[in-house]
C-alpha cells in the first residue's frame, strides 16, 4: 500500500486538513437523527428518575459518543455523573461511584461494598443525584445482580441513583431484562446519515470542499453497513491511499478496493 511511505502531516495537509479527520480525541458529536435520538431518550429518562438503563448496538455503532452528549447535557446542579469499565471488575465500578462525590476508593481499601455504602451515605447528606454509566462488552454476567442491589440500597436510603448501562449486544440476541428498565438500542446510519457523519468530521478537521463523490459516499456506507467506527476506518483509508496516488477526489472504486483492509494511522 503506497500510503506507508506518507507521514501523518504530509496525508492531512494534501486533503487540505489540519488533524487526522477521524482521531479519537476532540471530535465534534455528530448529530444523526439515530444518534440524536438516542441521546434524547437517554437523557430524558435520566431526568424522569430513570434507575436502569441500557443503551445498546453493536461494536462501533456509536455508543460511547452517545453517552458523553448525554453527559454533557446532563451535568450540573445536583447531579453527579461517572464512568466506569466493568473490565475493572467491581471494584472499579465502586470507584467510579465514589467519584460522584469526590471520594477516593482507597478510604474503603478493597471493600467495594463498604466505599459504595460510603458514597450513598455522603449524597444522602449533600442531597445529590447520583447517575452511574457503566460500559461493558458483553451482556453477560453477575453485573445486573449486583447492580440491582446496589439500586435497592440507594432505594432504602431515599438517595436518587440512575444506572447507564452501555452495552454491546447484537440485534438478534439480545439479554432478557427487567421491565423496570429502560432499552434504548442505537441503529446503524442510514446512507444520508452516513455522508452527514463523514463530512461533519471533515469539516471539522478543515475540509472545504467535498472530498468523496456521491457515488463514494453511496459505497462507504455500503462496505461499512452504517457502523460509525467502520466508516471512520474506511475514510482514513481512502484519504491515506489517495493522497498517494495523487487523487484530487476519492470515487467509489477507491473505497471498494480499501474495504476490509487493516488500515493503521501513519507514522
Amino acid at each position: 500500500m503506497r500510503s506507508a511511505a506518507l507521514g501523518r502531516s504530509v496525508v492531512w495537509q494534501r486533503w487540505g486538513l489540519a488533524h487526522d479527520p477521524v482521531q479519537a480525541l476532540a471530535l465534534p458529536f455528530v448529530a444523526t437523527r439515530t444518534a440524536q435520538t438516542a441521546t434524547d431518550r437517554l437523557c430524558a429518562q435520566v431526568e424522569s428518575g430513570g434507575r436502569l438503563i441500557r443503551l445498546q448496538g453493536e461494536a462501533g455503532v456509536g455508543k460511547t459518543a452517545v453517552v458523553r452528549r448525554s453527559m454533557t447535557l446532563l451535568g450540573g446542579g445536583r447531579r453527579r455523573i461517572s464512568v466506569a469499565a466493568d473490565a475493572g471488575g467491581w471494584g472499579a465500578v465502586a470507584a467510579a461511584l465514589a467519584r460522584c462525590v469526590s471520594l477516593a476508593a482507597r478510604e474503603s481499601g478493597a471493600d467495594p461494598w463498604g466505599l459504595m455504602d460510603r458514597v450513598l451515605r455522603v449524597a444522602q447528606l449533600e442531597r445529590a443525584a447520583l447517575v452511574l454509566v457503566v460500559e461493558r462488552v458483553t451482556a453477560q454476567g453477575d453485573l445486573d445482580a449486583e447492580l440491582a442491589a446496589l439500586l435497592a440500597r440507594a432505594d432504602a436510603r431515599g438517595v436518587a441513583l440512575g444506572v447507564i448501562l452501555a452495552e454491546r449486544s447484537e440485534e438478534g440476541g439480545l439479554p432478557v431484562w427487567d421491565r423496570a428498565d429502560e432499552r434504548i438500542w442505537l441503529e446503524p446510519l442510514t446512507r444520508d446519515e452516513a455522508e452527514t457523519f463523514v463530512r461533519t468530521k471533515l469539516a471539522a478537521a478543515g475540509a472545504s470542499d467535498s472530498l468523496f463523490t456521491d457515488r463514494a459516499f453511496t459505497r462507504l456506507h455500503a462496505q461499512a453497513l452504517g457502523n460509525p467506527r467502520r466508516l471512520e476506518t474506511l475514510v482514513r483509508g481512502c484519504l491515506l491511499e489517495g493522497a498517494a496516488q495523487g487523487l484530487e477526489i476519492i470515487g467509489p472504486e477507491l473505497v471498494d478496493a480499501l474495504a476490509g483492509w487493516n488500515f493503521v494511522q501513519p507514522a
